[in-house]
């Protein structure tokens, strides 16, 4: 059993090496999140000015990512943890429309990083938009299905000031199998406060 546990982790090992991968990063400030209240789901988060850009990259993404959200300061960091403990009571209700689900609380506290995620590649038919695009308008709290778990930012983040960065990586050539396993070795290394792994 030894002997297959060693051999597992060194041909992961050795695929890992050999996955390429594009890296991408966007920077945002949370007042540029336009007011969720006032927003219609008429409107598309991904034309909107300060976030086009962001999008009409992720829509060229197609294969499976390795994604992280990062603020500028451990502080900030600990103010939207904070903030997101608040919020979940409020956001969490049986009015389906009002229902928003936020990312699970964990220990760390002395990090920068706020969630680490993955994402299958492809296109999501029912929306025409690539998975990756529709996770981000899900974290930044515009997708108009609420129970789907992200950081819903625009729920409780657009009256602060705070910068945060997206970090992406489109892996090339990732089995599907690994992507989980990857997620698992980069939330240890950057410590997400929130989220669970």
């Amino acid at each position: 059993m030894k002997e297959t546990i060693n051999n597992f982790i060194n041909e992961f090992k050795t695929e890992i090496e050999e996955i390429k991968a594009d890296y991408f990063k966007f920077e945002f400030n949370t007042s540029q999140l336009p007011d969720v209240i006032e927003y219609t789901h008429k409107i598309d988060i991904r034309t909107h000015k300060e976030f086009e850009k962001m999008f009409t990259t992720l829509e060229s993404v197609k294969t499976n990512c390795l994604y992280w959200f990062s603020a500028n300061s451990i502080e900030n960091a600990n103010k939207l943890k904070e903030i997101i403990s608040l919020k979940k009571v409020e956001l969490f209700s049986e009015e389906k429309e009002k229902c928003r689900i936020l990312p699970a609380e964990n220990i760390n506290t002395n990090s920068t990083v706020i969630y680490v995620g993955v994402r299958k590649g492809s296109v999501a038919k029912k929306q025409k938009i690539t998975n990756i695009s529709g996770r981000m308008v899900q974290h930044l709290g515009f997708y108009k299905e609420g129970r789907t778990q992200g950081l819903q930012l625009a729920y409780y983040a657009n009256s602060l000031d705070i910068d945060l960065t997206l970090h992406v990586y489109s892996l090339f050539d990732c089995p599907d199998e690994y992507l989980y396993i990857l997620e698992k070795i980069f939330a240890k290394k950057l410590k997400p406060i929130c989220g669970s792994h």
